[in-house]
């Protein structure tokens, strides 16, 4: 499974999808919008999101930090 996680600076619902990921032992790479690229290139990437974080598995959308708990635990990936 390969998991993309888009994450802004501060952002406390991102720090929960981060510990998420931790209790899943699930490996994932973040991209920090703002650091490593730009709103710009975000919103090319995804033009109908328009909140933080966003989660893409397998690349398929799967949405914000509560689309991604329900995705987990229909998938029982925790518990």
């Amino acid at each position: 499974m390969i998991i993309e996680f888009y994450s802004l600076p501060g952002c406390i619902n991102c720090q929960h999808l981060r510990h998420l990921f931790e209790r899943a032992d699930g490996q994932y790479t973040e991209k920090v919008v703002t650091e490593d690229l730009s709103i710009e290139e975000f919103t090319k990437l995804y033009s109908d999101i328009d909140k933080m974080p966003h989660v893409v598995i397998d690349g398929k959308s799967i949405g914000g930090l509560l689309e991604t708990v329900k995705y987990f635990v229909e998938n029982k990936l925790v518990k």
